[in-house]
């Protein structure tokens, strides 16, 4: 069950965003630690990510990394101007078993960018192929809306998962949601087959622009 600490939050940066996902407020998740030196001490050993807490993290993220190239990979981000004590690890995520992955957004009767043309309902841009999913959404995308996401997502979802997404989107209902479905339960709650890796309302116009193109 997911901790409902306010109701209709809307998150306005991305470091309140990881503040919150380290919190465990977005419900199942991978791992994850606030420092290289605490990864060390949880004893994991195996592949992990790389992701920066503060401004501009888009710049700064590394999948399937090692402890040597993550020696190569901080020094360079340190250069670039990130702050070492903002890099956040996280346990590697088994993208070999993807379902499907990709934002996840509301989009209600008469909105006043578009009215015209956007459909209501939650709108899912969407891939399924077995990438990071920055990397499988310019492979292969897909716009789907309306009920066809909730089938879409119920078929392949735990009941459970199901049902955390849904307090979610309640609790934030003009957030994107990020969020990957697997073939297996993974994470730190138990029954759950899907994680969310952020929710926001800082980067949302994009999407509608996507959308409108795509129609």
């Amino acid at each position: 069950m997911i901790d409902r600490f306010s109701a209709f939050v809307h998150i306005n940066s991305k470091a309140e965003m990881y503040q919150l996902l380290l919190g465990g407020q977005f419900g199942n998740k991978l791992r994850m630690w606030p420092t290289y030196e605490a990864m060390l001490a949880s004893g994991y050993s195996g592949l992990f990510s790389m992701r920066y807490k503060g401004g501009g993290g888009g710049l700064w993220c590394a999948y399937d990394v090692t402890h040597d190239k993550r020696a190569e990979i901080l020094p360079r981000w340190v250069a670039q101007g990130a702050d070492p004590a903002l890099v956040m690890h996280t346990e590697g995520a088994p993208d070999d078993k993807i379902i499907v992955q990709g934002e996840l957004r509301p989009l209600p009767d008469g909105h006043y960018f578009f009215p015209t043309i956007l459909p209501s309902g939650p709108y899912f841009y969407c891939s399924f192929e077995k990438l990071k999913m920055r990397d499988a959404l310019k492979a292969s995308s897909q716009h789907l809306y309306g009920l066809r996401v909730l089938e879409l997502l119920r078929h392949h979802m735990t009941s459970a998962s199901f049902e955390d997404l849904q307090e979610l989107r309640e609790q934030y209902p003009d957030s994107v949601i990020e969020l990957s479905v697997y073939s297996t339960c993974l994470g730190d709650i138990p029954r759950r087959n899907h994680l969310v890796w952020e929710i926001r309302n800082y980067a949302w116009f994009l999407i509608l622009f996507i959308i409108s193109c795509s129609l």
